[in-house]
């Protein structure tokens, strides 16, 4: 019986071992920075208070391909945040589609892959690369501007991450 104890306890601490490594190694993942955008008035242009504006790349080259990543592994998912909230008080409407505007052969991802907007300044939902490859994606933004008393320059920043995991 004693015998049969140890053996018991020695089993009981081997697999609880074993259990925390593989937990402890699938917890960690790589969070990489892809891309930090910084988008100013002196790049879109002027705006008349009231007046809607739409800038794609023709408009402001600054805006084609803006983010480009290239996966050895799949999925990856690119999570975007900005600082939009920062300028609702000089626009009505300021939102940032997220376009794709090529994908790895078999790759899902077409259209708009998200709005940032002053009200939802970071994409609740990633944006996932779901086969490895050069995902390349475009910016848009639309902007009508509000009364304002002087002339104002903004910084409008986008930060990219891409995760391993959700």
């Amino acid at each position: 019986m004693g015998i049969a104890t140890i053996l018991l306890g020695i089993i009981i601490s081997g697999a609880s071992a074993y259990i925390y490594q593989q937990k402890s190694f699938a917890a960690s993942q790589n969070i990489v920075e892809i891309v930090s955008i910084t988008l100013q008035s002196l790049n879109l242009g002027d705006i008349n208070e009231g007046q809607t504006i739409i800038y794609t790349k023709s408009e402001a080259p600054i805006l084609g391909e803006a983010v480009s990543v290239t996966t050895t592994t799949a999925p990856v998912y690119l999570h975007f945040t900005s600082n939009l909230d920062s300028v609702d008080d000089y626009y009505e409407i300021f939102n940032i589609n997220i376009i794709y505007d090529s994908t790895p052969h078999g790759g899902s991802g077409s259209g708009t892959a998200g709005t940032l907007s002053i009200t939802s300044h970071d994409l609740t939902t990633p944006v996932i690369l779901d086969v490895p490859g050069t995902w390349v994606f475009d910016l848009s933004v639309e902007t009508t501007a509000n009364p304002v008393d002087v002339n104002t320059q903004l910084t409008v920043s986008i930060l990219v991450e891409a995760k391993n995991t959700n």
